[in-house]
């Protein structure tokens, strides 16, 4: 996901990308934990996705 890509949702699309990537990154941790997921670029992605979204949150962006 692309920042520009971001910065073109509203806020409330943006809040819900964010509540939609926190909880694919617990599910990425608890694969992890249980041995399941041998994939851990997955988990930096997402985690990665989930500041880029922060920042755009942040930047003070009118809804």
């Amino acid at each position: 996901m692309k920042a520009a890509e971001l910065r073109a949702q509203s806020r409330q699309a943006l809040t819900q990308e964010l509540a939609k990537l926190q909880s694919a990154l617990q599910a990425i941790r608890f694969e992890q934990l249980a041995s399941k997921s041998k994939n851990v670029r997955k988990l930096r992605t997402v985690r990665r996705d989930i500041a880029r979204v922060l920042t755009v949150l942040r930047l003070g962006k009118p809804s």
